[in-house]
């Protein structure tokens, strides 16, 4: 119900202009854009719609984070491990 409300929706709108619409792991710009708490939802209630936890990732690297770490209880910690782990594979451009 939360994540459905009012409070989680204006929350996600600021997330994602303050990351420019920007998928903060592989740089796409716009499309469907995933909101992901870096304070995890159900641990840390009062963090819940700090604009600061949060993290915009496009569909891909979303499922891919979880796919990586799972579902429940992510950190801050493992958002900079999989957003450093894509940025230095990536290719030389």
């Amino acid at each position: 119900r939360i994540r459905q409300g009012l409070e989680f929706r204006l929350w996600r709108e600021k997330l994602f202009k303050k990351d420019d619409y920007t998928c903060l792991n592989c740089g796409k710009k716009g499309g469907i854009l995933h909101p992901h708490h870096r304070w995890n939802f159900a641990q840390y209630p009062k963090r819940r719609f700090e604009v600061a936890n949060g993290t915009t990732f496009c569909k891909n690297c979303h499922l891919s984070f979880h796919k990586k770490f799972g579902i429940k209880n992510n950190t801050g910690e493992q958002i900079l491990q999989f957003i450093g782990y894509y940025y230095n594979d990536r290719p030389n451009e």
